[in-house]
């Protein structure tokens, strides 16, 4: 408990994602929220970062910022990240995004469209 308190922002399990995903070990599916991308691991969790609209704590204003939710294998939530700006957290949704929309291979397949003209 005592790591707790020093880890808030969950930037622990935030930086494993973003290593197993930099590493092709996570695989991110798009969901029906076009802000919202989903891992499941083991069969046991399941990983959603997602930017949701939240009152940010710095200025007040309501904006999108990354959130992650972790649930378990009955699909009850276990913990979800407040939305606190974070690198690691935004780090992870670019990452999620550009995996589940195959984006490295559109990039590559427009630079060819393009080339081509």
């Amino acid at each position: 408990m005592d790591e707790f308190n020093r880890d808030p922002n969950y930037s622990h399990l935030l930086n494993a994602l973003i290593e197993k995903t930099k590493a092709g070990k996570l695989s991110w599916e798009e969901t029906a929220d076009e802000f919202a991308f989903l891992a499941a691991v083991g069969g046991r969790q399941t990983f959603e970062i997602a930017h949701r609209k939240v009152r940010d704590p710095l200025t007040g204003e309501l904006t999108r910022l990354p959130v992650l939710t972790v649930r378990g294998e009955d699909g009850r939530l276990l913990f979800e990240t407040s939305g606190t700006p974070s690198e690691a957290a935004t780090e992870l949704y670019a990452l999620a995004r550009r995996a589940a929309r195959n984006e490295d291979v559109r990039v590559k397949e427009s630079l060819e469209l393009i080339q081509n003209l």
